[in-house]
């Protein structure tokens, strides 16, 4: 009997923990090998976050849902839920992640991330990027 697929609202944390890890760990790569290469090492820190949050979320027990209330790719969102859950990034989010993440959901307007549009768009900086995406380390908590 072949098992029963798990909805993705339901996704044990450390499936999205891991994939963040993933994406994070390739950005890495990225970024050290290729500083032309932006767009693909953007799409992958934002996705190694996006992940990382929905880890969050699932570690405190709550779905992820694709409805009115918590899309997928609407990381300011789901940023400002985990917040309100406690998470901490280092003391004071000293790469003030709240910002990166809008940044990066206005510019993955339309799949802006992965695919061309005319429409222009702001961009963290890619060193700032790369320190916010340390949300994917082990290293946030609860308060």
């Amino acid at each position: 009997m072949a098992k029963k697929a798990v909805p993705i609202a339901e996704t044990h944390a450390i499936a999205f923990f891991g994939f963040g890890r993933q994406y994070q760990k390739a950005a890495n790569l990225l970024y050290e090998a290729d500083k032309t290469l932006t767009l693909p090492t953007y799409f992958l820190y934002s996705h190694a976050i996006e992940s990382a949050l929905k880890a969050y979320l699932r570690a405190a027990n709550l779905p992820i849902l694709a409805d009115n209330e918590r899309k997928h790719h609407k990381i300011r969102a789901l940023y400002d839920e985990c917040n309100k859950l406690g998470l901490r990034i280092g003391s004071d989010d000293p790469t003030n992640i709240r910002n990166i993440v809008g940044l990066l959901e206005d510019a993955n307007e339309d799949q802006g991330l992965r695919y061309f549009t005319s429409k222009g768009a702001g961009f963290p900086e890619l060193p700032w990027l790369r320190d916010a995406s340390k949300i994917c380390s082990p290293r946030w908590s609860r308060t």
